[in-house]
């Protein structure tokens, strides 16, 4: 959305006290990070993905926040974060790095996903 340049859009980023260009650089990574999540295999840039949405959702909030904005416009990015954080946390293991998938199997906490199918075992 903000690669439009929207009336609306220019007005808020002006209000939070951010120039017009920025639109264009939040716009460019929100659309790249779409793309790595989208895309299948590489992990790792799935994980800089994720992180690059939180970082910019805890942004918008606490800009909104610091502008003392009604409570909704600092609620909003923090209702979607948690459903990134969601995303996040439910993801398959062939999503996930290998590191992570191996601390839950010596955690002994492996789903039904995680397990090593026995056919294959040697």
């Amino acid at each position: 959305m903000n690669l439009l340049h929207s009336d609306i859009q220019k007005e808020s980023i002006a209000a939070l006290g951010y120039p017009e260009y920025l639109m264009t650089i939040l716009g460019t990574a929100k659309l790249l990070g779409v793309v790595a999540l989208l895309i299948p295999g590489l992990p790792l840039l799935k994980e800089w993905a994720y992180a690059g949405f939180t970082f910019d959702l805890l942004g918008a909030s606490a800009s909104h926040a610091f502008v003392e904005d009604p409570p909704m416009k600092t609620l909003l990015p923090l209702v979607v974060l948690g459903f990134a954080i969601g995303s996040y946390l439910l993801r398959p293991s062939t999503r996930r790095l290998p590191v992570f998938v191996r601390q839950r199997e010596v955690a002994g906490t492996q789903t039904e996903t995680d397990r090593p199918d026995p056919k294959n075992a040697q």
